[in-house]
């Protein structure tokens, strides 16, 4: 119980694909030096070789390979990696155009007669505020918050 840490280390094995590493910071210079990669930048292990090497793509060095596993650490994936989840300003910024430019056609038809009932009744329906256009994107079938 007093080493918790290394006791889940040995029972957890090695690292495995996909997982983000990088060179411990009691580390001066790694087996088979640096490369294009420096102190601090993280990797995502690419391959644990049955030898015990591991493979890694640094941002700025891919295919770096350590012979020594205990010479690296695990930790959190860079920012950058993190925000795959996130829709890119741009794409959001043309669905919500095109949600705006269907909007405004429904209005363009409510206005010429056709279907002005059905366009109040959707405009008193419809939330009120800065965020409406937004939240009608969100809630849109296929739109950026649909699943």
């Amino acid at each position: 119980q007093a080493q918790p840490e290394l006791f889940a280390a040995l029972c957890r094995g090695p690292f495995r694909a996909g997982e983000t590493v990088r060179v411990g910071s009691h580390v001066a210079v790694p087996d088979g030096g640096w490369g294009f990669a420096r102190p601090g930048d993280t990797a995502t292990v690419i391959e644990y070789a049955r030898g015990g090497g591991v493979t890694l793509n640094f941002s700025s060095h891919e295919a770096w390979y350590c012979g020594r596993p205990e010479q690296l650490e695990l930790c959190a994936p860079a920012p950058s990696t993190m925000s795959s989840a996130w829709v890119a300003w741009a794409d959001l910024k043309d669905e919500i155009k095109s949600v705006s430019d269907k909007k405004n056609a429904g209005k363009k038809k409510a206005a010429d007669g056709s279907a002005a009932q059905d366009a109040s009744a959707a405009r008193a329906a419809a939330p009120a505020g800065p965020l409406a256009l937004l939240r009608e994107v969100l809630e849109a079938p296929g739109g950026a918050g649909a699943s």
